[in-house]
């Protein structure tokens, strides 16, 4: 499926996400609380979410210096996950 960043980016996520366990575990840790954890879980979601568009979603959220601020990366994670239902559909799980 077609999600759109804020900025009006177009990414293709896969319908099934919510069903691989892979991502389900990597969402988890990113909404554990546990700062660590979080980072770890963002990591690997930004990873199953975007395969190769990564970098494109990266550039993307950058500050000028190029950084990628890892509260964008939740921000905007969190944002397009919720146009997929992502949530809604693990929350029902």
């Amino acid at each position: 499926m077609i999600v759109k960043s804020s900025k009006g980016s177009e990414f293709n996520v896969s319908e099934n996400l919510s069903k691989d366990f892979r991502f389900m575990r990597a969402y988890a840790a990113m909404r554990s609380g546990d700062p660590e954890r979080a980072v770890d879980g963002a990591v690997d979601v930004v990873a199953l979410v975007f395969g190769k568009d990564e970098d494109r979603f990266l550039r993307e959220i950058a500050e000028e210096d190029g950084t990628a601020p890892v509260d964008r990366v939740f921000t905007e994670l969190k944002f397009m996950l919720d146009q997929a239902s992502v949530d809604k559909h693990l929350k029902n799980s």
